[in-house]
């Protein structure tokens, strides 16, 4: 499975060494994987937002409780942040999940050493061992 931080730090070269697979599919699966993650980040931004304002929220509840003062306001704006709060990492949790999906269905990258060719007439032989042997009168192929 590609590394998303890879993904993140170098686009361009990832998109290059899958075009040259031959197989657009590919490139169509790499963008639903980098607008997965964007709203991946979106929705963590969001979730952390939440996070920020209840845990400055219960400062203000403890300080008023100890300063003697009403805090029902706060109180309920914090339980109103807490379904928030629930929504948004709902929406991280299916998010990550939707991109990581889409992640593992891309291939592997290619070696910079693998040759680039149209088709399977272009590999090049990198290396044989012992000789080849004929085939039995008669013998049938695999598959």
């Amino acid at each position: 499975m590609l590394d998303i931080e890879r993904l993140r730090e170098d686009p361009k070269g990832i998109e290059e060494n899958l075009a040259r697979r031959r197989h657009p599919p590919y490139l169509h699966l790499l963008e639903e994987v980098r607008a997965k993650d964007v709203a991946w980040r979106a929705a963590v931004r969001e979730a952390d937002g939440h996070r920020a304002r209840r845990n400055a929220l219960g400062k203000q509840v403890a300080a008023a409780r100890k300063g003697g003062q009403p805090a029902e306001t706060l109180i309920a704006e914090s339980e109103a942040i807490a379904g928030a709060l629930e929504e948004a990492e709902t929406k991280e949790g299916v998010l990550r999940r939707e991109r990581d999906d889409l992640l593992r269905r891309l291939p592997n990258l290619l070696d910079p050493s693998v040759p680039y060719g149209v088709d399977d007439r272009e590999n090049v032989v990198v290396a044989t061992w012992g000789t080849a042997g004929k085939a039995a009168a008669g013998a049938k192929p695999h598959g």
